[in-house]
């Protein structure tokens, strides 16, 4: 029986993910007896907390960036409120995200943009204006569906318009809506 190394739940309670490092690469459920092992269960609040304190990079000395720790979350399909929340904080952190209507137009224009997130009580006139530029090339727009709004899980005051640049991640987000 193994537990996480966070919460200490057990795999009869939980999902947990072995996670392996090798070659400076985060294997997940994919180890050998050869490699150390860092033992996590899929909930939000302990992944975040790895990556808060770099505990899985700790473990084997060395510093795992935010990516690494998003594919994690990624891959544990947590819940999808907490899924989407988490997967966005991690994503700010890897430096993923574009904030701002502005923002966000600019980079979907240029094709770096592959998802667009709106809060659902954007104006009229800021909706029209993403549709029209998401259209033309062909981004997918979503309502932000999460249980806090965007500007609270970013700690970004009026934040209502997010634009998702990493495709993978982009695509995760769209399964949970």
């Amino acid at each position: 029986m193994v537990h996480c190394a966070i919460c200490g739940a057990s795999d009869v309670e939980r999902s947990i993910l072995a996670i392996g490092y090798k070659d400076g690469k985060i294997r997940i459920n994919h180890g050998d007896e050869s490699t150390p092992v860092f033992y996590i269960c899929t909930n939000s609040d302990c992944i975040v907390e790895a990556k808060t304190n770099d505990l899985i990079g700790q473990t084997f000395g060395s510093i795992l960036n935010a990516k690494d720790y998003l594919r994690i979350a990624q891959y544990a399909k947590l819940c999808p409120s907490q899924t989407l929340e988490s997967l966005i904080g991690l994503s700010r952190k890897s430096g993923t995200l574009v904030l701002g209507t502005e923002g966000v137009i600019q980079k979907v224009k240029s094709g770096i943009v592959h998802l667009v997130l709106v809060e659902p009580k954007i104006s009229n006139n800021t909706r029209h204006k993403l549709e029209s530029v998401t259209n033309r090339v062909r981004c997918p727009i979503q309502k932000w569906t999460g249980s806090k709004a965007i500007e609270h899980i970013l700690n970004k005051a009026n934040c209502k318009v997010i634009g998702v640049t990493d495709r993978n991640l982009a695509q995760t987000i769209q399964e949970n809506i």
